[in-house]
This record gives C-alpha cells, sequence and structure tokens, in this order.
C-alpha cells in the first residue's frame, strides 16, 4: 500500500480521556438517569437521537462556555500522547479529521491549539438555556462516521486510482456510534475494552489493531512510514 494516509478520528473518548457529553449530563441529570437512556438505546426501545435529545433537554447551560467549565472541572483532557500523534501528522502534511457525534463547539474548544484539524460533528442551539441538537444527518446516530470516509473513496475512484493506489483510511475510535466508520477504513484502531473492539471482533472486520493509549498508534504509524 502506499505511504500516504488519511485519518479520521473520533473525539470523545478517544482525543479525550472522557465523554464531555456524559460529563456534561451526568452534572446536569446525574449519571443514572444518563445510564438509563443509554441503555434505551442499547436494548432498542429508543432510538439514539431520541435518547439523547431528552439527554440534552436536561442541560439547562445558557452558554457552550459553562458546559466546557464543568468539563475542565471534571479534569477532561486529552489523551497522553495525543501531542506526538499530532506532531507527527504535522510533519508528514497528514491532515487530521475529526468525527464526532458530539457537539462542534464544544469539540472545537479542545482542538484550539491544534491547527490543520478538520471537525466533522454535531451542533446544538441554545435558547434561554434550552438546548436543541441538531445532527448532521438523519442516520440512526445522527451522523454516519462511514459518509465521508465512502465519499472520498468515491473520489479517489473518479480520478482513476484503485485501491491499491490511493492513501490509506485510517479510523479511531472507541464507542458504538463509531461502527459505521469502522467498516469503511483500512485500518481501524479500536480502544481496548471498549464497544467498537467488540463490535469489530464479533462482525470480523479486518485490518483491526487495539490501543489503550495514542503512543501504540504514533509507534504503528511511524514504522509503517520509515519501511
Amino acid at each position: 500500500m502506499p505511504k500516504q494516509f488519511v485519518v479520521y478520528c473520533d473525539f470523545d473518548g478517544t482525543i479525550t480521556t472522557q465523554d464531555t457529553g456524559n460529563v456534561i449530563i451526568d452534572d446536569q441529570i446525574g449519571t443514572a438517569e444518563r445510564q438509563r437512556l443509554d441503555h434505551c438505546i442499547l436494548d432498542g426501545s429508543k432510538t439514539f437521537p431520541e435518547a439523547n435529545n431528552e439527554m440534552w433537554a436536561g442541560v439547562k447551560f445558557k452558554t457552550f462556555q459553562e458546559a466546557v467549565d464543568v468539563c475542565k472541572k471534571n479534569n477532561v483532557s486529552h489523551d497522553p500522547g495525543f501531542n506526538r500523534f499530532y506532531a507527527i501528522l504535522q510533519k508528514h502534511n497528514i491532515t487530521l479529521q475529526v468525527v464526532s457525534a458530539g457537539l462542534k463547539p464544544i469539540v472545537e474548544v479542545y482542538l484550539t491549539d491544534y491547527p490543520n484539524v478538520q471537525v466533522f460533528a454535531n451542533n446544538a442551539k441554545i435558547t434561554d438555556g434550552n438546548w436543541t441538537i441538531q445532527y448532521v444527518d438523519d442516520s440512526p446516530f445522527g451522523h454516519d462516521k462511514g459518509a465521508p470516509i465512502r465519499k472520498l473513496k468515491e473520489q479517489y475512484k473518479a480520478q482513476g486510482l484503485s485501491d491499491a493506489e490511493r492513501p490509506t483510511i485510517l479510523f479511531i475510535g472507541d464507542g458504538v456510534s463509531d461502527m459505521s466508520a469502522a467498516r469503511d477504513a483500512d485500518f481501524v484502531f479500536a480502544k481496548k475494552g471498549k464497544d467498537l473492539e467488540t463490535y469489530c471482533k464479533r462482525e470480523g472486520i479486518e485490518g483491526i489493531l487495539i490501543w489503550e493509549n495514542f503512543d501504540f498508534i504514533s509507534d504503528w504509524l511511524e514504522n509503517w512510514l520509515a519501511n
């Protein structure tokens, strides 16, 4: 395969040590209620948008900054190895594309110090403390993370590039909203012990690599680029 790469990456629980949405919602409606709604998604009694909308309806902050402050108070930070990973991408002119089921204004705060990162995420409108989630699309998770990968593959195909000639597509993630992207990427880095690992192994998805922190991904990438 060629040594050119395109990197897509989840945000919450992947780039960050905790899920920003969970931290914000737990602060407002409590962990037990949020977990109850999470279970409704898993057992199929509610769709992701239905349960997600109900969670965010309980959030009464009047600004995004108030929500960010709660994340900072709860020590939501970047994965310890993320800076090194980002530096490798910059050195080799590889663009990082973040695909998130979280909220773009909050994601962008955490990526302020990382230029050249493209963010594709859901959004929200705040009106007098009422949060209305604005989804990227009408897919089951409100954001089909595999869609930009499929679109990119079609663009390469239109340029006359075969799968062996086009850049290699990497996806890094941890959760259930990452499943569609896992099916479309060439290599999938699934976080150890999380839902994406379980899904990939159950479905027999090839090209899966299990990671615990970004240093593992950085080592893999540097080795590939050096050989």
